[in-house]
């Protein structure tokens, strides 16, 4: 018997076979080149996630995701351009940056909309963003979910971000809202909004990605997550750190979906989202080292067709 030899019919990206399936993973901007056409192509794209506020602030939003579950595409050349994540925030009264959008030009473009920026205390409202960014001290607003690009046949995953009442609110993640600050013990930061797995047909474990999740061990492909909100407590809660874990009860042990974590006590800095997780930037502290925000995470695009 003579064995059979798995060839892709495309080239891009990093090459691997799972489950029938050829996956490419786009971890940098590159060209999706179909030879031997036309495929039916799963994608699943992540923007990059916002950065975090400065001083009691509100965690970056997690990058916006798109899903299609198959579309046809014939031989030739398309564009994939991965975000990068927001820079988190240096000063008062600037906010957290926005994320950058990814995409896949198909050649229809479809487009994943970028993480919003956390708010800080000076310019408090969290920006909207494919998940909003969380709002800073003085009253701040979540910013909204929003994705203003056109993609047919697929669906789009992003929340807002959660209010400040006193410190910073949760950015937003793709499966849910970041918490209103407060949420815990007095001085807390808000819980980044929990993100989403990739679907199955990405989740070959000889070549993963993602951002870890509750429960699982390892790499467990979870994206866009928010990042935590800032706080400032004296005494480090048990609940610490905060980032990505809100889903309706509270987890300890983060950062989940790529999201980073807030800081809630001096000098313990704030994390940064994860590279290719689409995770929003955690939130900074109300005063010492751990004021500054962090960077949001850099976006993904996998794409899969059968082999």
């Amino acid at each position: 018997k003579i064995a059979s030899v798995t060839t892709a019919k495309a080239t891009g990206g990093a090459i691997s076979f799972y489950g029938g399936k050829t996956i490419h993973a786009f971890t940098g901007s590159g060209s999706f080149v179909v030879n031997s056409g036309p495929i039916s192509a799963e994608f699943f794209i992540v923007a990059g996630g916002g950065g975090g506020g400065y001083d009691d602030a509100g965690g970056g939003g997690g990058g916006g995701v798109v899903y299609h579950p198959g579309l046809s595409v014939a031989d030739g050349t398309y564009a994939v351009t991965i975000g990068g994540g927001g820079l988190g925030s240096l000063s008062s009264p600037v906010k957290g940056g926005d994320g950058v959008d990814s995409s896949i030009a198909f050649p229809t473009t479809y487009t994943a909309y970028r993480g919003g920026g956390g708010g800080s205390r000076l310019s408090s409202p969290g920006n909207n963003g494919g998940s909003g960014g969380g709002g800073g001290r003085l009253g701040g607003s979540g910013g909204t979910a929003t994705q203003p690009a056109t993609n047919p046949g697929a669906t789009e995953y992003g929340s807002a971000g959660g209010a400040s009442t006193s410190n910073g609110g949760g950015g937003g993640g793709a499966g849910n809202v970041g918490e209103v600050s407060g949420g815990g013990p007095p001085g807390d930061g808000g819980w980044g909004g929990i993100g989403i797995q990739s679907p199955p047909t990405f989740r070959d474990p000889t070549s993963a990605y993602g951002g870890s999740v509750p429960g699982t061990p390892g790499n467990a492909w979870g994206f866009a997550g928010g990042g935590g909100g800032g706080g400032n407590q004296l005494a480090e809660p048990p609940d610490y750190p905060r980032g990505g874990a809100y889903n309706g009860s509270k987890i300890p042990g983060g950062p989940y979906y790529g999201g980073g974590s807030g800081s809630n006590i001096a000098p313990r800095a704030t994390t940064s989202g994860e590279e290719n997780t689409g995770g929003g930037g955690g939130g900074g502290r109300g005063s010492g080292a751990a004021i500054i925000g962090a960077n949001g995470g850099s976006g993904i695009v996998l794409i899969a067709y059968p082999s």
